[in-house]
C-alpha cells in the first residue's frame, strides 16, 4: 500500500504534466523564461569557472611550446647565418679559382690565420709553407687583386708582407697613361705610388697595375686606384695615394703563385 505522502507527490506530478499539456503557449514561455533566467547566472558562473580551469590546466604546455618556439627560431637564425657566411666565401674563393686560372705557373690556396701583433694591418700569417710548395717571395694574391709576398716561409705556415708594410715596394704602372712609378707603404698603413713625373697626368680614378719591374712580382696585377695625387715640398716628382683594390683589414683566403 503506497503511503500518503508518497501518493500526493504523484499526484502532483501527474497534475503538473497535464497541465504543461494543456497549459496555454504563452504562459509556458514566461515560465521557461523565468527558468532561464534563475538558470541563467549559475550556468554562467559554471562556464567561466570551466573555461578558466582550462586554461590554467594549459598553461605548462603553453610555455613548453613557447620554449620549443624560441629554441627552433635560434636554431634557424644560427642555419641562415651559417649559409650567409658559406655563401660568401664560396664568392671568394671562386674569385681565387679565376686568378688561379689565369696563372701559369704553381699556385697555392691559403687561409688567413693570424696577424703580426706590431704590423697588424702590413703583416699576416697563412696556413701553408714549405711542406706545401711555398717559398719565399711567392706574390700573394686575393680574388680582388694584389696583396703582397710571402716575406717568411716555415714548414707548416708562412708569414707575408702585405703591400702596404714600409719594407714593401712594387714596381707600378698607371694604366690609362703607362706613367710608371714605384708603390711603397707607409708608416699609417696606406699605400703610395711615388717617383711620377711632375708633367704627368695621373688623376683620381686612375687605375694603378704591376709593371713587371724589380723581378717579383708579374706584370699586370690590379693593384687598386688612385684616390689622391700630390706633391712634397723640396721633391721633383708627384707622389698619389693609392686605395687598394683587396681590402687588406679583412682577407680571409689567398692565392700564393710563383
Amino acid at each position: 500500500m503506497v503511503k500518503k505522502p508518497r501518493l500526493i507527490i504523484v499526484i502532483a506530478i501527474i497534475a503538473i504534466f497535464i497541465w504543461a499539456i494543456f497549459a496555454p503557449t504563452g504562459i509556458l514561455q514566461h515560465l521557461r523564461a523565468g527558468l532561464a533566467n534563475v538558470a541563467r547566472l549559475p550556468l554562467k558562473i559554471a562556464s567561466h569557472s570551466f573555461n578558466y580551469i582550462r586554461r590554467i590546466s594549459r598553461l605548462p604546455y603553453v610555455d613548453t611550446e613557447k620554449l620549443e618556439l624560441r629554441q627552433r627560431v635560434c636554431e634557424l637564425e644560427k642555419k641562415l647565418v651559417e649559409l650567409e657566411e658559406s655563401r660568401l666565401e664560396n664568392k671568394r674563393l671562386r674569385s681565387l679559382l679565376g686568378f688561379k686560372q689565369k696563372a701559369r705557373k704553381y699556385s697555392v690556396t691559403a687561409l688567413i690565420i693570424g696577424r703580426y701583433p706590431n704590423n697588424w694591418s702590413s703583416i699576416i700569417f697563412i696556413d701553408k709553407g714549405r711542406d706545401d710548395g711555398i717559398t719565399k717571395d711567392m706574390v700573394v694574391i686575393s680574388g680582388q687583386g694584389l696583396v703582397g709576398r710571402v716575406g717568411e716561409a716555415g714548414k707548416a705556415m708562412s708569414k707575408v708582407m702585405l703591400i702596404n708594410d714600409i719594407d714593401s715596394k712594387v714596381g707600378a704602372t698607371v694604366q690609362r697613361n703607362r706613367d710608371q712609378g714605384l708603390l711603397i707603404g707607409t708608416p699609417e698603413g696606406e699605400c703610395r705610388l711615388i717617383y711620377l713625373s711632375l708633367d704627368s697626368d695621373i688623376k683620381k680614378g686612375d687605375k694603378i697595375l704591376t709593371s713587371g719591374m724589380g723581378g717579383i712580382y708579374p706584370k699586370g696585377l690590379l693593384i687598386g686606384e688612385v684616390t689622391r695625387v700630390a706633391k712634397e715640398r723640396g721633391r721633383l716628382y708627384k707622389y698619389a695615394v693609392i686605395k687598394t683594390s683587396s681590402e687588406l683589414s679583412k682577407l680571409e683566403e689567398v692565392l700564393c703563385i710563383e
